[in-house]
């Protein structure tokens, strides 16, 4: 069985979005997943301070599967028990997930432009949710090179390197 992390950011939360078009898109992501993958377990990990569980706990309710919604916990923890992160662009969590070489599909509803992570290989980005469900299937892992590759130039120009020597 995969394990999928879904992670939907905050788009809603920083006003890139409405409340109503991103409860749209996180119910036609679970879906077009349930409908097509029985041999998953599927887990939601929400933002822990800038989301609302119990809004969640009703999105998710309606679907009447074994759906693990979290607010708490490190993000890492969920991150090495999964084999997949589905989340939208502009999260920290994608980062998380390329440094641990997890296969990470960003669904680009609202059309953001230049994901270094998409531009570098690092994830793949879905502009049709109905494609998600072959991204699933298809999905290869984090090659070594692309992340050193990443590490070394994007990470270094956005002063992480300098950040990480220091510790």
């Amino acid at each position: 069985r995969k394990n999928i992390l879904f992670a939907p950011g905050t788009l809603y939360e920083h006003g890139y979005t409405t409340k109503k078009t991103q409860d749209k898109y996180i119910k036609l992501i679970i879906q077009e997943i349930l409908k097509s993958h029985d041999d998953i377990n599927l887990n939601v990990k929400i933002h822990p301070h800038a989301s609302n569980l119990h809004d969640y706990q009703i999105l998710l309710k309606e679907f009447n599967k074994d759906i693990s919604i979290f607010q708490e916990g490190d993000i890492l923890e969920y991150l090495s028990s999964s084999d997949i992160l589905i989340t939208f662009p502009g999260t920290t969590t994608t980062l998380n997930a390329a440094l641990l070489k997890i296969p990470t599909i960003l669904v680009n509803f609202i059309e953001f432009e230049n994901d270094p992570f998409v531009k570098n290989g690092l994830a793949f980005e879905c502009n049709d949710i109905k494609s998600i469900s072959k991204m699933i299937d298809s999905l290869q892992p984090i090659e070594q090179n692309k992340l050193d590759k990443f590490i070394e130039e994007f990470l270094d120009e956005i002063g992480f390197l300098d950040l990480c020597r220091a510790f």
